[in-house]
């Protein structure tokens, strides 16, 4: 039946690029409708009909917040609360980025001041941007949601060594294919990454975090802040939006689940069945008996073998170079609830995790972007080298963070989650995280790495225990508790040594 089905999906093909902007000299895509908001002369924001935009002036700065911000201090407080909270602040920009250390939230903001005019957004970069270089020989500087947009507005080429890093075995062994660090497609643009903010002057991005050592805190101390954070963004957006929890057998998603349950009644939760699932996986077994123990409200969306042409065309066209594979679910998603539900996630969480910490090029003293480009398995694709090595440059001074959190932190999320959210825009209203709090990251990378890591990840077990500990009671990832044994380990060294044989011959 699935087949024969030849929805037109003429919604969709109407308002392309969901929830997403362009800033630069002049407006664009008025045709579509799009907002037109004027930031100063010569500075013009356009953004997609549905997009939320607020906007804050005082004598000398401007304010222009993009998107959804929830200040876990403040639940009741709204965007426009959020903004004249700022803008108090925004003389300044070092206490400007301190103050939206409580932020959640998707959302990046455009600060125009005497001085000039800088763009940043939220603690994982997820409210994507991408931005024109000072040297990219355009009339001004632009920035944008994803590099397709502008590409499109002033006909820029992809450029040589991108073609080659797409066409290259490395970029096409992996359907979830990601781009390394700062690169775009074309040579006039680079993405932004979490902990910088671009000069809209100059067309230059500078790093303003980690500006200092991150103050060690007790688990216990750690812990009890980041409970009480997380309740403070579930409840400011549940407040603001009709929301949907994705469910899986996994630890970050029962992390959030904790964190509902003073306002468990407020949403909705939701697995996907993804085409080849068997039912007795893991991500259909634990959610389904979550739901039947605490009495959730839980339905499952069965995703399609592949997308219907229509959708794939619309799928591909709302964003450059959007991954295959989460077509089918984004359909599915999509004809299950029209955009009309915000989904929030357990990403994130990630960060504090100990991220790459199993990988053997981690045990090295000193990284090089050969060993990041191993660990995003893009072997020795010459692109890649190119941008992780200038990456590491960028990080020469981290005040004693580790680089494999701030790889999994910038490359990880700031690069990986944000294309992910922005291709998944196009089935659902919003997506939101509440890790994605720059005091909650905080928090984690305080505690001594023990205590985070793997396998018994205590601290984000505990997080649970504190807020629903009954929820433990449910196993968490049952089907993976053994890949840390012995025996599974020597099975990995034995793969390992075979793919070694193999290229050497």
């Amino acid at each position: 039946m699935y087949l024969f089905d030849n929805r037109d999906y003429r919604e969709i093909e109407t308002n392309l690029y969901f929830n997403q902007f362009v800033l630069g000299p002049r407006g664009v895509l008025q045709d579509r409708g799009w907002q037109q908001v004027l930031i100063h002369a010569g500075l013009t924001l356009s953004a997609h009909p549905e997009l939320n935009v607020e906007r804050v002036t005082a004598p000398d700065c401007s304010l222009t917040l993009v998107g959804d911000a929830f200040d876990a201090e403040q639940p009741n407080a709204s965007n426009a609360d959020i903004l004249a909270r700022l803008i108090k602040h925004a003389a300044n920009l070092d206490d400007l980025f301190a103050a939206t250390e409580t932020l959640g939230g998707r959302w990046l903001i455009i600060a125009a001041r005497n001085t000039g005019t800088i763009l940043f957004h939220d603690a994982l970069g997820l409210r994507q941007i991408f931005f024109t270089h000072a040297d990219s020989g355009l009339n001004g500087c632009w920035a944008m949601s994803q590099p397709g947009l502008l590409a499109q507005t002033l006909g820029l080429k992809v450029s040589d060594e991108a073609t080659r890093f797409i066409d290259s075995f490395e970029f096409r062994k992996h359907a979830e294919y990601r781009w390394p660090a700062a690169s775009s497609a074309f040579r006039e643009i680079a993405r932004l990454l979490p902990n910088h903010y671009v000069d809209l002057n100059t067309g230059q991005a500078h790093r303003y975090w980690p500006n200092r050592a991150i103050t060690p805190q007790s688990m216990e101390f750690a812990a009890a802040e980041i409970v009480r954070l997380l309740q403070g963004l579930m409840a400011g957006i549940t407040q603001r939006y009709s929301c949907i929890l994705g469910l899986t057998a996994g630890l970050d998603s029962r992390i959030v689940l904790a964190a509902t349950k003073p306002i468990i009644d407020r949403l909705s939760t939701m697995t996907v069945r993804q085409g080849r699932m068997p039912t007795h996986h893991d991500d259909l077994v634990i959610p389904a008996q979550l739901a039947k123990t605490f009495q959730l409200q839980h339905q499952v969306v069965n995703s399609y073998p592949f997308m219907t042409a229509n959708f794939s065309s619309a799928f591909k066209k709302n964003v450059f170079l959007s991954h295959e594979h989460y077509g089918p679910d984004a359909e599915a998603i999509f004809n299950a609830f029209g955009r009309k539900k915000v989904t929030i996630t357990g990403s994130g969480s990630e960060v504090g995790r100990l991220p790459f910490r199993l990988r053997p090029e981690a045990k090295k003293a000193v990284l090089t972007g050969r060993d990041l480009a191993s660990i995003q398995n893009m072997g020795d694709a010459p692109f890649a080298l190119q941008h992780f090595s200038s990456w590491l440059d960028d990080i020469a001074v981290r005040h004693g963070v580790p680089v494999l959190d701030l790889f999994g932190w910038e490359q990880g999320h700031g690069c990986w989650l944000a294309a992910t959210q922005i291709e998944f825009d196009i089935a659902w209203q919003e997506i939101f995280t509440p890790f994605n709090c720059r005091k909650v990251l905080l928090h984690f990378l305080s505690v001594e790495e023990r205590l985070r890591g793997y396998p018994g990840n205590l601290m984000h077990k505990d997080l649970i225990s504190r807020m629903w500990p009954e929820l433990l009671a449910v196993p968490i990832n049952p089907s993976s508790q053994g890949q840390n044994t012995l025996l599974a380990k020597a099975k990995s060294g034995i793969k390992r040594g075979i793919k070694s044989i193999l290229k050497s011959e």
